[in-house]
């Protein structure tokens, strides 16, 4: 994400054509002052530049590992991880939890990345607190040890913690709901430029999950967020909303199916139950097809990382009595096919 300069700049040449022929050492000598200059040459004129500091190896390893070079970005953090280095157990652990680089084990996972978090590394704070939300494929889930992480996340100044310490707070997982405290935490996170916040908050209002509930709100900020940035998750709300129906209005599966078929067509993972569901209790609607809605539920699971595959499963679980067992099989042969 840094990018540091490779190497200082050559000094430049001030001795004059003979001297550098007549030195085969390449030394870059000043040529003497012409009359009335000044007897020292200035910085800019002979004195070599200052070479660059050397990369960090941890934040080396981690630029290579976020471009995309996960084994390689592994093998040069794993040993600096064992020393101690904070910045390489937490890639450590990302890297085992999602499986990037090196076989899946989120149990290793969680264990480096709370090693560096317990350093005081603000990041891994966060992201062990997300572990422990969220859990593994739906395991190890541990609200108030999320709490617990999150909230040393957020003293520690790390402002994408806001918004996942608020959605908790909200769901009382952890105690009753704090209207104040959340909201709070999430005028915080948006003063601090975060996206995530904003959506943590139209979510809330528009669910009315530990805050009032104010559709209109979370519908103006979906619309505008989705339409001028296309960011999924607002256009997933804004689909979500259309089927709840939109203040008076009735619900909209038309609109509601639009949005959701192009964040399937985006290979949007979170959308892919909503889209079976449309398909599979719709018999009315042009689009029911039981068949491809349970197939994207196989779908949605197979791809779902680790944090998400516990809210995926149990949309589609409770989608699968209302698809009979020869569509169920149907549906895991075209599933199969799109692997």
């Amino acid at each position: 994400m840094r990018i540091l300069a490779t190497a200082g700049l050559l000094a430049l040449v001030c001795a004059s054509a003979q001297a550098q022929s007549t030195d085969p050492a390449g030394a870059e000598e000043c040529a003497p002052p012409e009359a009335g200059a000044s007897a020292a040459p200035g910085p800019s004129e002979c004195a070599p530049m200052p070479a660059a500091e050397p990369e960090d190896p941890a934040e080396a390893a981690r630029k290579r590992y976020l471009a995309g070079e996960f084994e390689e970005g592994f093998k040069e953090a794993f040993p600096l991880a064992r020393e101690g280095n904070p910045v390489a157990q937490n890639m450590i652990g990302n890297a085992y939890f999602f499986g990037r680089g090196v076989v899946q084990d989120c149990e290793l996972g969680e264990k480096w990345t709370r090693r560096a978090a317990d350093q005081g590394l603000d990041r891994a704070m966060y992201n062990f607190a997300r572990m422990k939300h969220s859990g593994c494929y739906g395991e190890g889930v541990d609200p108030e040890l999320a709490l617990d992480y999150y909230q040393r996340a957020v003293a520690a100044g790390f402002a994408p913690a806001h918004a996942w310490l608020a959605r908790l707070l909200a769901s009382g997982e952890v105690g009753p709901a704090e209207p104040e405290r959340i909201r709070d935490l999430l005028d915080r996170g948006i003063a601090a430029g975060m996206a995530n916040a904003a959506q943590a908050l139209a979510d809330l209002q528009a669910s009315g999950m530990g805050l009032v509930r104010d559709q209109a709100a979370a519908v103006a900020w979906y619309r505008k967020t989705a339409l001028s940035e296309g960011d999924h998750e607002a256009m997933w709300g804004l689909a979500r909303e259309y089927l709840r129906g939109i203040g008076d209005a009735d619900p909209d599966r038309v609109a509601a199916y639009a949005l959701i078929y192009e964040l399937v067509f985006d290979n949007y993972v979170r959308a892919m139950p909503d889209y079976a569901r449309l398909l599979i209790e719709s018999p009315g609607d042009y689009w029911h097809d039981p068949v491809t809605g349970w197939a994207h539920c196989v779908i949605a699971r197979d791809n779902a990382g680790p944090e998400f595959f516990g809210e995926i499963d149990a949309a589609c679980e409770a989608l699968r009595p209302m698809v009979s067992t020869r569509d169920l099989m149907k549906a895991a042969l075209i599933a199969a096919r799109a692997r």
